[in-house]
């Protein structure tokens, strides 16, 4: 098994292995092993799957409930090409990209773009590889930013400067792939590796965190935790901790930014924001702890359930502490 390489711009935090495992099972039949999995896609095209999707962020402030937020929504993911080398699939909403029952402000847009799905390729074995129409949904997310901030004009919530920043960020390799479609990332994260019953492969790598300028060390456990041979599934666990130091670092360069694009009466202004966030990062704790279940049926390649835990805690002398966990979780249903 080789050590995986950094990727500071990477769509998934993921170890990509060299495909030698293709010809290496190429006579092999999986079903038959009781200790080794090698979790390749075997997808066909014109086939397809839906998934139900579900989302939940629970904040702490101080220890007092602050947030408690929950949605879901269902998706269709179908092949619409194969190859030897990779895979095209789209990802299709039952509900557009942009949903004015969430986002009122955004009223007139989801009929814009409500026939916009997401395409992609992956390689031959399902691990993500880019996005076809990136364009078209950085487009869509620009217009959607420009149309919240003119309703939200009269609060001060947003600046133009502020939006300006975000859209650029928004463009840059990796972001619109890791944030706004993370669930496409949880999907393809396992495939391409060959895992081995009741052992643990160690890693370290250079993880590129969404709307960060800078990527983020980190030391990730993946184990394959069974395999029940007798339905063609296993359920394999990847824990990653982001290192506090490296996260704080790039936490800090990406506020400069926003600060440094923003509108000030004077230049001493904006240097006293600055040495006042630079004052609250080097006093600040944080911890950044994520966890990832995967039960996939590996006879064919499709995930069952997929389940994401992200367990954030911050604290500051001046501010206290913020908990945070998200969950996102993928499971296959019928329509």
């Amino acid at each position: 098994m080789k050590t995986p390489k950094p990727s500071y711009a990477s769509f998934r935090p993921v170890i990509l292995l060299s495909l030698t495992i293709a010809l290496a099972i190429a006579g092999t039949d999986t079903s038959a092993q009781t200790d080794s999995i090698a979790l390749i896609a075997r997808w066909k095209k014109g086939e397809g799957r839906n998934y139900l999707i579900k989302k939940a962020e629970v904040r702490y402030t101080n220890g007092a409930l602050t947030t408690n937020d929950s949605s879901s929504y269902t998706v269709s993911v179908t092949v619409t090409d194969s190859s030897r080398t990779n895979y095209n699939l789209d990802w299709r909403s039952e509900s557009p990209l942009l949903s004015n029952k969430t986002y009122p402000e955004l009223a007139g847009l989801d009929e814009k773009y409500q026939n916009l799905s997401v395409k992609y390729s992956t390689d031959q074995n399902g691990a993500f590889q880019k996005l076809l129409n990136r364009d078209e949904i950085i487009q869509m997310m620009n217009e959607a930013l420009d149309l919240y901030v003119a309703q939200k004009k009269d609060t001060g919530s947003l600046s133009s400067d502020n939006v300006e920043a975000v859209k650029q960020i928004f463009s840059s390799p990796g972001t619109i792939e890791g944030l706004a479609l993370k669930e496409i990332s949880l999907f393809h994260f396992p495939y391409g590796v060959w895992y081995h019953y009741g052992s643990t492969f160690e890693y370290q790598e250079q993880i590129g965190v969404p709307l960060l300028g800078a990527p983020v060390a980190s030391t990730g456990r993946l184990t394959l935790e069974s395999i029940d041979t007798l339905h063609h599934t296993c359920r394999i666990k990847n824990s990653v901790q982001l290192d506090s130091v490296s996260s704080k670092k790039a936490i800090a360069t990406m506020l400069e930014v926003m600060v440094a694009k923003s509108t000030f009466k004077s230049e001493q202004e904006k240097q006293t924001k600055l040495q006042e966030m630079r004052k609250a990062f080097s006093t600040m704790e944080l911890t950044i702890d994520r966890e990832s279940v995967f039960e996939i049926n590996y006879s064919t390649g499709w995930p069952i359930p997929v389940v994401f835990t992200q367990n954030t805690f911050a604290s500051t002398p001046e501010e206290g502490g913020l908990r945070r966990l998200e969950t996102v979780s993928v499971t296959a249903v019928d329509k």
